[in-house]
This record gives structure tokens, C-alpha cells and sequence, in this order.
């Protein structure tokens, strides 16, 4: 099905161009998240969207807001 295709054909550029941004602000998804961990650094210059805008320094920082409360 072409639209199916179009469909994934953007999602994995959605995924590859966000893993090269030099700043980005996330939302708690995987999708974004393991796009971002494919960084060279990749919590540099990383915020999160959880009612407001959270800088992520590391891991710890990611886990402590809970998918169920963003």
C-alpha cells in the first residue's frame, strides 16, 4: 500500500533527522528518546516536555518523570 509506505518512509526520517539535532526537546516516548541515544552526546543540550520544559543531564534525570504523569 503506498500510503503505508509514505507513512514509514517519514517516520524513519522523522527518526534519523532527530538524532542529529545539536538540541532537542523531547516528549517521554520511546520514539524520541531512542532517536536522541543515538547521539555522540546524547543528553547534551536534551530537554524533556513534562508540564514545562526539564533539562535532562543523564539517564536519572529521563526516569524520574513517569510516561504516566507527562
Amino acid at each position: 500500500n503506498y500510503l503505508a509506505w509514505e507513512s514509514l518512509e517519514k517516520t524513519i526520517l522523522d527518526f534519523h533527522a532527530l538524532s542529529f539535532c545539536n538540541l532537542a526537546v523531547i516528549s517521554k516516548s520511546s520514539f524520541g528518546h531512542l532517536a536522541i541515544m543515538r547521539r555522540i552526546n546524547p543528553y547534551e543540550e536534551l530537554y524533556l516536555y513534562c508540564n514545562g520544559i526539564k533539562r535532562i543531564r543523564n539517564q536519572d534525570d529521563y526516569n524520574q518523570y513517569k510516561y504516566s504523569t507527562c
